[in-house]
């Protein structure tokens, strides 16, 4: 994203455990790595502002996991995994949800605003055939006060240079 906005990037690698598909996560930022039960956290600093989150699947040779499409993808809760469809949309709003290269790469925005808050989410995939998912349940920790970064300054300043420029005329108007 432009205008300074963050950008992290995690991946996630497939795995077997005894039959049954497990997910590896690494946030590339920092190195951690984890599996289920121990998933490292992304950790986005307080008065940092808007960071863009990129999610890409490797998948290993025998696998064919994508990303369920755009929303569905992802699920959002506060405090607990959600477990059914579910946004949070104060932080990271519905439109960023977007899936790209072939459905295999997951891009949202987190804009880690107001209070601090620890955003739980579940990442949905889909499996050969669309006819098999399987889920990733990770957390983002926001530090929060950063608001919506760089990126949206620019519509905040010609909001405020049209205020002046219409105060000015009007001024004018008066004074006539």
């Amino acid at each position: 994203m432009a205008g300074g906005t963050k950008t992290d990037d995690i991946i996630v690698t497939p795995y077997d455990l005894h039959g049954v598909v497990k997910w590896e996560l690494e946030i590339v930022s920092s190195g951690k790595k984890g599996g289920p039960g121990n998933y490292p956290s992304l950790d986005i600093p307080a008065k940092q502002q808007a960071t863009q989150i990129q999610i890409s699947i490797k998948n290993t040779p025998g696998y064919n996991w994508k990303f369920a499409k755009d929303a569905k993808a992802l699920w959002v809760k506060v405090g607990q995994d959600p477990t059914s469809p579910s946004t949070y949309p104060d932080q990271v709003p519905v439109g960023s949800i977007k899936t790209k290269n072939n459905d295999m790469t997951l891009q949202f925005v987190d804009l880690n605003k107001g209070d601090p808050v620890a955003l739980h989410y579940t990442l949905n995939f889909v499996g050969p055939g669309n006819n098999v998912s399987s889920t990733l349940d990770p957390i983002i920790r926001n530090g929060g006060g950063g608001g919506p970064g760089v990126f949206n300054y620019a519509y905040i300043a010609g909001a405020v240079l049209l205020l002046a420029v219409g105060a000015y005329f009007t001024w004018r108007a008066f004074m006539r």
